[in-house]
């Protein structure tokens, strides 16, 4: 009987250690399940990450290629606008050149004059002073402001500085002429 006493005994800490084994393993499971649980919600986090990154990588490169689209036309609109600065700036330019050769050629040929002049009264022939008188006011009336009759006087002085050696019979001519030349404009 002590026999069968002491396998009861065994066998009740066997339930025991049984039982708490079972205990345990519940636990564990639990725990696992828990686990489970927040491994699957970590799962479908990710997955949902993944998706916005996969969608902002997207943007992303929509968005570059938008700016290089952008970046083309601009540069394109810009070589544009450069083209047409630089055409306007040699045309301005020519322009220049153009009004350049028209100044030194007037200062040639009134040069020219000035010399002839200054050996004509040398010489004292007054007939070819008059007359390259006339030609130098033929070159310097285009020059003069004759809109109004209020400039007249100014013209007057004007032409006196630049033609101080001609003849009065000259400057009474330049007098008809700037007066023909008001008169004709208020017309």
């Amino acid at each position: 009987m002590q026999k069968a006493v002491a396998e009861a005994e065994e066998c009740k800490f066997k339930k025991i250690a049984l039982e708490e084994k079972v205990l345990r393993l519940e636990g564990d499971l639990t725990a696992k399940e828990v686990m489970c649980s927040k491994v699957s919600e970590l799962k479908n986090e990710l997955r949902q990450l993944r998706r916005s990154n996969s969608q902002f990588l997207w943007k992303i490169k929509s968005l570059q290629f938008e700016k290089e689209d952008c970046l083309k036309h601009l540069s394109s609109k810009g070589k544009d606008e450069n083209m047409q600065k630089i055409s306007q700036l040699e045309a301005e330019l020519q322009e220049i050149r153009d009004r350049y050769l028209n100044m030194s050629q007037k200062y040639a040929e009134v040069e020219d004059q000035r010399e002839q002049l200054v050996s004509a009264e040398s010489t004292g022939d007054d007939d070819l002073d008059e007359q390259i008188g006339m030609e130098k006011l033929e070159i310097l009336l285009p020059e003069l402001s004759l809109k109004e009759e209020g400039n007249f006087n100014r013209n007057v002085a004007i032409l006196g500085r630049r033609l101080p050696k001609m003849r009065v019979t000259v400057v009474g001519e330049v007098i008809k002429l700037l007066s023909m030349k008001l008169s004709f404009m208020a017309a």
